[in-house]
């Protein structure tokens, strides 16, 4: 009991704060349309507060990305207009990293025991082969636009995935899309909704550059058999 009793009290914390942040209409603010309204009160701010609204900026993107909230590309949306393409993708993937990093360790902490021993006949062969492949996939799977950003680190979080494999598939895979999208907060103002900035041309190179790590590693395996 004395080990599950943290495990629990994390989980209550965490309902907690998500349930405390929709009370208090968090989901309403981080709405393209309240940011369009105040974007110019925003970008003044920015404008003549450069320091300090950077990690304001970092600390609020850190939280938000640690909610299950559809928020993560409005984020970079809204980076990528209030500061320039360079500051903003680097406050989009450092936040992002670090809230992906503690949902991951969560995730890892509360409920990679009990999966791995609820489920031991399937998670051996499961878990060897993420211990040895695990970054191709997770590059992969972080390339894939539209994949629940929580869900998918909480995910590999209860695989046996190493978290030095995890950082670097989420700076590398993250990389791309969030450049476009940082990219395209220049026009910010213009947005109808966040999906039409992923246009079909956009979406489909971003699928074919996901499968990119998958056949490198399809391909080094046929080698190494060869040899």
């Amino acid at each position: 009991m004395s080990k599950i009793a943290p495990k629990i009290g994390l989980i209550i914390l965490a309902i907690g704060v998500v349930v405390a942040a929709y009370l208090n209409g968090l989901h309403e603010m981080l709405s393209l349309a309240h940011l369009q309204s105040i974007s110019a009160t925003l970008k003044d701010y920015v404008d003549n507060n450069p320091l300090g609204s950077f990690f304001i900026a970092f600390g609020v993107m850190v939280f938000v990305y640690s909610l299950p909230l559809p928020a993560a590309a409005l984020m970079s949306l809204t980076a990528g207009f209030v500061f320039n393409f360079g500051i903003g993708l680097i406050l989009v993937l450092s936040t992002s990293l670090i809230a992906a990093t503690i949902t991951f360790l969560i995730a890892r902490y509360i409920a990679r025991d009990w999966i791995a021993e609820k489920f031991a006949q399937y998670m051996q062969k499961f878990d060897k082969e993420m211990d040895s492949n695990g970054f191709f996939y997770a590059l992969s799977l972080r390339m894939i636009p539209g994949i629940p950003f929580i869900a998918l680190n909480a995910s590999f979080g209860i695989t046996a995935l190493s978290l030095k494999a995890f950082v670097l598939s989420t700076i590398i895979g993250m990389a791309p899309i969030s450049a476009i999208l940082v990219n395209a907060g220049s026009q910010f103002n213009q947005i109808e909704k966040v999906g039409d900035v992923l246009t079909p041309q956009i979406f489909i190179s971003l699928l074919l550059l996901a499968s990119f790590p998958l056949i490198v590693r399809f391909l080094s395996k046929k080698l190494m058999k060869k040899v």
